[in-house]
């Protein structure tokens, strides 16, 4: 089952219980998809340059802490 499968399980099923109109269900999709994507895109950019900015850093050993 793929991702898309699993997001519109649940508007189809409010569809069919007749709790939405069809148009409601895939409005909400379609602003769900977009929010999601534009948020895995903030969050893209930010964890490469996380990622770049700990590559450069000389890693050190953690200290040793006596028993």
């Amino acid at each position: 089952m793929s991702c898309a499968d699993i997001n519109g399980i649940p508007p189809a099923s409010r569809v069919r219980v007749g709790a939405h109109y069809p148009h409601d269900a895939l409005a909400g999709v379609a602003v769900g998809g977009l929010t999601a994507l534009l948020v895995m895109s903030a969050l893209r950019r930010r964890a490469k340059a996380l990622v770049l900015r700990l590559t450069a850093i000389r890693l050190r050993p953690l200290p040793a802490v006596a028993p």
